[in-house]
């Protein structure tokens, strides 16, 4: 359980990591 979590939690850190980027480049 424990695995998943920091898992999903790194997905979610790299998905953010991707919309700010994409939110810089369109600036």
């Amino acid at each position: 359980m424990t695995i998943y979590t920091s898992l999903s939690g790194l997905q979610a850190a790299q998905t953010d990591l991707s919309v700010i980027s994409h939110n810089l480049a369109n600036v």
